[in-house]
């Protein structure tokens, strides 16, 4: 039996014009392979760097970062060169991590800096009468 090419229409095609649809297709394959390749590649990238970020200090940082004389200390969270840093508790691909004060799950735990029923306690540096304490650490606050 003859192995005919005919397009969708029910037309014959010439070896040239099959020659061009083989070409494209297997171009199509090729650039679907290698979008799935580079997917992967940055998935793992992306939880490698949420592993690695799992000491104990986390998002702690030993000064108030809300004070505009620390805006742009190495370490600050809120510096904008640290906007990506792994342990920048505002870095998107920290926004679920169970130890992110910023996650929704923890938005109500008694020691978040960030639940608003803590907003006006003495220790917490994001109350607004601590907001030039230079000295007033982000961290849990312990009750």
């Amino acid at each position: 039996m003859e192995r005919r090419n005919i397009d969708s229409k029910g037309k014959y095609l010439h070896s040239k014009q099959v020659k061009k649809m083989r070409k494209r297709s297997y171009t199509n394959i090729g650039l679907f392979m290698l979008s799935g390749v580079v997917a992967i590649i940055l998935f793992i990238g992306l939880s490698s760097s949420i592993a690695l970020a799992s000491d104990g200090k986390y998002y702690e940082y030993d000064k108030n970062p809300y004070n505009p004389a620390n805006k742009y200390d190495p370490k600050n969270p809120l510096n904008p060169a640290n906007k990506y840093d792994k342990n920048n508790m505002y870095n998107p691909a920290n926004k679920y991590d169970s130890k992110n004060p910023l996650n929704p799950a923890n938005k109500y735990n008694k020691e978040n800096p960030f639940n608003p029923a803590n907003k006006y306690d003495p220790k917490n540096p994001l109350n607004p009468a601590n907001k030039y304490n230079l000295n007033m650490p982000l961290k849990p606050i312990k009750k």
